[in-house]
């Protein structure tokens, strides 16, 4: 898998569940915040249609402080379906413009396209809050997701919204790794050393060391996996089911 179709920074960002409603069903709003300057964020699928099932992009993505242009990214193991904001709506597009790269052809999604839960899209905007909705469940068990790219680069999104900050040492079941994989989320670089993953932290006399305490992904938000393997066992990621904290 391509990295990205478009340049991209590996943005600050910060996810906070900020309403739910109780009904017969339980229906959830996650407020993720981005700065200005960056201007696109990897976003998490945490919640289903409701009723149950996967969700379409526009079900998810609200349009609410988004403006026409605004662009959603899903890559489909070949390209990248797309969508832009149109009119104040989500809408199939088949090329998109950017000052940098020019016109670039990509996928124009199915009319009935939806995510399954634990699914990773980019939000393209300058807005600094995008909101997902949708209805809330709780992760019963562990939900593995299809095997990942060898030697690519991986979009991957935690499926839950109970924790505001998801372990990938102790939430996630890893196999297939090689040291050396990355994990890339807020501008922060976390490393697998062999037997866990690390990010770098630098002590009061300005030393560089590693540690494998706080490497987190944010409620609400994905990352990039970059898988350095070129082994015959293709890397998987399993989210284990979490409680809220």
């Amino acid at each position: 898998m391509k990295k990205i179709l478009l340049p991209l920074a590996m943005l600050a960002a910060s996810a906070a569940l900020a309403v739910t409603v109780q009904t017969a069903n339980t229906y959830g709003v996650i407020k993720l915040t981005k700065a200005a300057s960056e201007p696109q964020l990897v976003i998490a699928c945490p919640w289903t249609a409701v009723g149950g099932g996967a969700i379409s992009p526009a079900a998810l993505v609200a349009t609410t402080g988004l403006a026409n242009g605004d662009h959603l990214f899903y890559y489909n193991g070949s390209t990248y379906d797309t969508w832009v904001l149109q009119n104040g709506a989500w809408t199939g597009a088949t090329t998109v413009s950017n000052s940098d790269t020019g016109t670039l052809a990509v996928s124009e999604p199915a009319s009935d396209f939806t995510l399954p839960r634990g699914a990773a899209l980019i939000v393209q905007t300058s807005a600094t809050a995008v909101y997902l909705t949708g209805q809330y469940s709780a992760i019963a068990e562990s939900l593995a997701g299809a095997q990942l790219a060898q030697n690519a680069w991986n979009l991957i999104a935690p499926p839950q919204s109970e924790k505001a900050e998801i372990d990938i040492n102790t939430d996630v079941t890893w196999t297939g790794l090689k040291a050396g994989d990355e994990v890339v989320c807020n501008f922060k670089i976390y490393r697998w050393n062999g037997s866990a993953w690390t990010k770098e932290v630098i002590d009061d006399w300005g030393m560089k060391t590693r540690t494998s305490e706080g490497v987190t992904i944010p409620r609400g938000q994905g990352a990039w996996y970059h898988s350095t393997s070129t082994g015959e066992t293709a890397p998987t990621v399993t989210w284990k089911a979490v409680s809220a904290n």
